[in-house]
């Protein structure tokens, strides 16, 4: 039986995140950790975590824990991580002053928890906690995967791997899988008859091939769907 550790279930990935779980049956046998400081979030989660478990009739475990330094990474094998240091992701502070003062010296940003100025602070930021629960994991919990949501994604994964080799990790966000539902609806097509090939760094990446199924190069019919003022203003910047 696998033991998911979910460090911020409480966040906006939470009953999400429980849903993608239990619709694999291999692992509707789990016992899965909800952990979150702010109650008022974690509850409504595990209420619906265990909803979800009795529609499937599954046999998981639900446990909730307000701190992951209480002994949940016992055993672990799958560690989720999506929290926010310091304050609410995006409003109130510090990410209000991350955005404002690099503004105020001639440095707009769309989001700034990606890269820039912004991303490197909060990185400083969110840095210390994360490689806690990696050097935890490698004491109570060897051989479990890091399973990482945390923004600055890329920053704060590279900066584990290099803190805690020994930390099986992977570093994921939904950004190209959302991207390319947004191509798709342009094109007029399901995503399902996309091919692609994407880099980058995840809220800064890059669609390098897009084309048919049949082979055919998709490029053409997303540039002529972007002189399209309706579909341009949707997301002009991905354009």
């Amino acid at each position: 039986m696998a033991k998911i550790v979910f460090i911020g279930a409480g966040s906006g990935f939470g009953a999400r995140s429980v849903l993608d779980i239990m619709s694999f049956p291999e692992l509707r046998g789990c016992e899965l950790v909800l952990v979150d400081v702010n109650p008022s979030h974690l509850g409504p989660v595990a209420e619906f975590a265990r909803k979800v478990v009795a529609h499937y009739d599954a046999p998981a475990t639900i446990r909730t824990a307000p701190d992951w330094r209480d002994g949940v990474l016992d055993g672990a094998d799958y560690v989720m991580t999506s929290f926010a240091q310091g304050g609410p992701a995006y409003n109130g502070v510090p990410y209000h002053h991350e955005i404002s003062i690099p503004a105020k010296y001639g440095i707009p940003q769309c989001v700034a928890d990606t890269a820039g100025i912004g991303g490197v602070v909060r990185t400083m930021r969110t840095a210390p906690e994360l490689l806690a629960i990696g050097k935890d994991m490698e004491v109570r919990c060897p051989g479990a995967y890091m399973l990482n949501y945390v923004n600055p994604m890329s920053m704060l994964t590279r900066v584990l791997a290099l803190a805690c080799p020994k930390v099986k990790m992977l570093g994921l966000c939904h950004n190209i899988q959302y991207g390319i539902r947004d191509l798709a609806r342009w094109l007029g097509v399901n995503h399902k008859e996309l091919r692609y090939t994407a880099a980058g760094i995840n809220h800064m990446d890059w669609f390098l091939r897009v084309e048919y199924l049949d082979g055919r190069d998709a490029y053409p019919d997303l540039l002529k769907a972007a002189e399209n003022p309706d579909v341009y203003r949707q997301r002009g910047v991905q354009f």
